[in-house]
């Protein structure tokens, strides 16, 4: 678990620095901020929560499911 969240930490500080890179030569303006921050939350971000639900099919949960409905 620990070894998951440092993967994910890190990976979000490559981007951090790609943003900075890309910010500081000037490639992006405040329109374009707003485009990938409109990006982000519409698109990004439900595929995200839809990939970390993905497992392997379990009948317990099936059925668990099944029982709270």
């Amino acid at each position: 678990m620990a070894g998951i969240v440092a993967e994910k930490m890190i990976e979000m500080f490559v981007i951090l620095i790609a943003g900075m890179i890309i910010y500081k030569c000037k490639l992006a303006n405040a329109q374009a901020s707003k485009t990938l921050s409109n990006l982000l939350l519409m698109v990004v971000s439900p595929l995200l929560i839809l990939e970390s639900y993905q497992m392997p099919f379990d009948w317990g949960l099936f059925y668990g499911l099944l029982w709270t409905f």
